[in-house]
């Protein structure tokens, strides 16, 4: 695939994962929250749910599937722990414990540790002082500070009856589980010229989310003492859980897999800053929230960021391509 094709595909994957992931967050509110469901059942329901299908997607579109050999199983059951079982549990509590808006303004440091992380462990290069190099660091701030302004603006005039400093502890672990998720992959599979698993990200997302489910399982089975929640008899639940399967878990995570193994991860978490204005969006046309002069201004700082942010990777890209045709010539 031609360079500029696969950053352009990076892109779009980008958009339609984050679009997909604030979706999600709409969908719940509409059809599932307020039920009896308990969101660690669901959540296991849709990491089982999601396995088999990413089982079948990777047979399908990678042409195989990848059994486990012994010795990597540590690797997998990390990326299992740490980037579903961890990161969504732990989002849950945090939910539970103090508000959406709260834990949406929190994750929006999720691409400031990335950055700061994959320069220190040398998964990338430090920044330049040049232009590239200020517009990718000016550009990650940016989109925090669009994305926190959207998500101030929404909460104003709410009242956090929940907030706690356990919850506000929760959603810190996930933006370092979650982190440590995708530094893990790009350290430990995409960058490991020994590893077979850098060539099929899908079936690297599939046994992640089956191993995530295993731990989801022994927590419920660890924490639920009536079997009589397991069941969901709601409708709308129901059709809520085929979403969250298919979309933010089965498709979103691909694309995430993949994206991370083609750019460098403080560009793939600088579109995480696109689920706020994805949500709000979602949120005006199907929950009939509206948005303030403040939120649509943060917005576009949003896009106005990422922009900037793309213009830096396209022309790293670039230039490395540059250098590998070089080094071939001579």
């Amino acid at each position: 695939m031609d360079g500029n094709v696969r950053f352009a595909s990076v892109c779009l994957a980008l958009v339609i994962l984050q679009a997909g992931f604030g979706a999600y967050g709409v969908i719940y509110t509409k059809l599932a929250k307020g039920t009896e469901v308990e969101p660690l059942i669901f959540c296991f329901y849709r990491d089982g749910g999601c396995a088999p299908v990413l089982f079948l997607l990777s047979y399908f579109l990678e042409k195989r599937l990848l059994v486990p050999q012994v010795r990597e199983l540590p690797l997998l059951v990390f990326l299992g722990f740490t980037g579903i079982f961890l990161s969504q549990y732990s989002y849950i509590l945090g939910l539970i414990n103090t508000t959406p808006d709260t834990a949406s303004m929190l994750v929006l440091l999720t691409p400031i540790v990335v950055t700061v992380f994959s320069i220190i462990l040398k998964i990338e290069r430090q920044p330049q002082c040049d232009r590239k190099g200020y517009a990718k660091i000016f550009g990650i701030l940016t989109a925090v500070v669009g994305a926190s302004i959207m998500a101030g603006q929404h909460s104003k005039n709410k009242i956090s009856t929940g907030s706690s400093s356990f919850g506000f502890l929760c959603i810190c672990f996930h933006i370092v589980t979650k982190s440590t998720w995708i530094l893990g992959q790009k350290k430990l599979v995409y960058q490991n010229t020994k590893c077979r698993w850098q060539s099929y990200p899908v079936n690297l997302t599939a046994w992640s989310y089956f191993f995530g489910a295993c731990w989801m399982g022994i927590s419920i089975l660890l924490s639920v003492n009536n079997t009589a929640k397991l069941y969901i008899q709601s409708r709308n639940v129901i059709i809520c859980l085929l979403y969250a399967i298919f979309i933010p878990s089965a498709l979103c995570y691909g694309l995430l897999a993949w994206c991370n193994r083609q750019v460098d991860p403080s560009f793939v978490t600088a579109s995480w800053c696109l689920h706020i204005f994805f949500t709000a969006t979602f949120s005006y046309f199907v929950l009939g929230e509206t948005m303030n002069l403040k939120e649509i201004f943060g917005g576009f700082l949003i896009v106005g960021a990422l922009f900037m942010v793309t213009w830096s990777n396209y022309n790293n890209n670039n230039g490395s391509n540059n250098e590998i045709n070089k080094t071939e010539k001579q």
